[in-house]
């Protein structure tokens, strides 16, 4: 399994699970709540690229969920809740956070980050 094909299938998974709004990149503007970006940070592994198949990689993403500022917080964790549940089952480990914050922009916004170490028999039977 080449890396393209593991961010294909960890941000389709995600996608399908998270039910709101969402985007693969850092978001600067939130058009509509709640909603959450998933984005990968860093990708370690000794010369791989995006099309072969891999002996070995480790994969960090961050998950970013907003919503709005009169929303209750504990709209934040039923969707954390989702969105970790949905990173477990894909073998990835919670490696920071829950960081909480309240954005000038009008939102909250909680983030984390997660990370999943693939190996040869991950990236030969599809991981």
């Amino acid at each position: 399994m080449a890396v393209k094909d593991i961010i294909t299938h960890v941000c389709t998974t995600w996608a399908n699970d998270i039910g709101i709004e969402y985007s693969f990149e850092p978001s600067k503007t939130i058009a509509s709540f709640p909603y959450a970006s998933l984005y990968f940070m860093d990708t370690y592994g000794a010369g791989w690229d995006l099309t072969n198949e891999e002996v070995g990689v480790t994969m960090t993403c961050q998950i970013d969920i907003y919503i709005d500022r009169f929303e209750p917080l504990s709209k934040l964790y039923d969707i954390d809740a989702i969105s970790h549940a949905t990173m477990e089952a894909l073998g990835f480990r919670r490696i920071s956070g829950l960081s909480y914050d309240i954005e000038a922009a009008g939102y909250k916004r909680m983030t984390c980050r997660y990370r999943r170490t693939y190996g040869l028999s991950d990236l030969s039977t599809g991981g």
